[in-house]
């Protein structure tokens, strides 16, 4: 018989969370959640992969800070209607309204520390973390009293670009132990029309 992985170990997650809302007002729609927490373990050198214990009758040895631990976590949704046009606060001509009314920008923005590093010594570090917009912008236009709506939409992933850098090479044995080698994050523009009727 081979046995495999014993049921040893802990893992111990502390966190608060922070949620705020806010209704739609003024054209206005917003959320946002707000995490802060620590992961701690002792069982990683086993269950990710590796091999073993550093000590298998001591696990405080093996005790850190796991390896999905992500101490501060932001993220932001919102809808904002543009104030312009027919019944909006500016610009209300109807020439005018026809060409401007009907905006809508929305995006989800997220801000989150890196996760630790995986060194395969006793050492621990946090990588550079994640900073991302995405972004959307559409226009609805009725027609027909407004039983049919056109909706043109334009969506950016990563709207600004921002680099998002890959994990380190964490085999201390590797001549580029340390060095980031891949990156993400890439801008992805999409565009859309939708017809309803």
């Amino acid at each position: 018989m081979t046995q495999f992985r014993d049921a040893v170990g802990d893992s111990v997650y502390h966190g608060f969370t922070l949620h705020v809302e806010k209704k739609t007002s003024r054209g206005l729609t917003l959320q946002a959640n707000y995490t802060i927490s620590k992961g701690i373990d002792n069982a990683q050198e086993r269950f990710a992969g590796r091999s073993r214990f550093i000590d298998p009758n001591n696990l405080k040895l093996s005790r850190a800070i796991a390896e999905y631990d992500r101490p501060h976590l932001l993220v932001m949704n919102y809808i904002y209607e543009l104030p312009f046009g027919q019944g909006r606060t500016w610009l209300r001509s109807r020439p005018v309204s026809r060409v401007l009314a009907n905006w809508q920008v929305s995006g989800i923005t997220t801000f989150a520390k890196g996760l630790p590093m995986v060194i395969t010594a006793p050492a621990s570090t946090q990588l550079p973390g994640v900073s991302n917009f995405d972004i959307g912008i559409g226009r609805n236009q009725r027609f027909h009293e407004q039983r049919i709506n056109l909706q043109f939409r334009a969506e950016l992933f990563s709207a600004f670009n921002h680099t998002q850098l890959g994990s380190p090479n964490g085999s201390i044995t590797a001549p580029d132990f340390g060095r980031i080698s891949s990156a993400g994050g890439t801008r992805t523009v999409q565009l859309g029309l939708r017809l309803s009727y």
